[in-house]
């Protein structure tokens, strides 16, 4: 059986939701990715922040991306996956959600695998 953990990828690098918009343009700029989960506090998943909702959101909208926290940005609930769920949950977590052009985030009681804010 194929899990979460088997295909998707371990310790992902989080934004925190009150770290700015600036902050995670330069953390996806410096790790090659176009989206970062958000963390709060708690280390529990708030949702997904993409290069699009800073360039739409943010600078678009004429606001201040030192300004703006990464939560402010966050849309919707997070979904989430168990690690050790099988690949056809996976399916149809993905299909069922609302949020699905969003990727399904893997983690244990709603925490990614890695969460912890302001480790670049």
């Amino acid at each position: 059986m194929t899990t979460a953990r088997d295909i998707m990828t371990p310790d992902a690098e989080c934004i925190g939701a009150d770290e700015s918009a600036l902050l995670a343009a330069h953390k996806m700029a410096e790790l090659g990715v176009g989206a970062l989960p958000i963390c709060g506090a708690d280390e529990r998943l708030k949702g997904v922040l993409t290069d699009r909702d800073i360039v739409v959101k943010v600078l678009a909208a004429d606001k201040d991306p030192a300004e703006i926290k990464a939560g402010e940005l966050a849309q919707g609930e997070a979904v989430t996956i168990g690690a050790d769920d099988d690949a056809s949950e996976i399916l149809r977590t993905m299909s069922a959600s609302t949020a699905g052009h969003r990727r399904t985030r893997v983690g244990r009681n709603g925490r990614p695998g890695r969460c912890r804010p302001g480790t670049a």
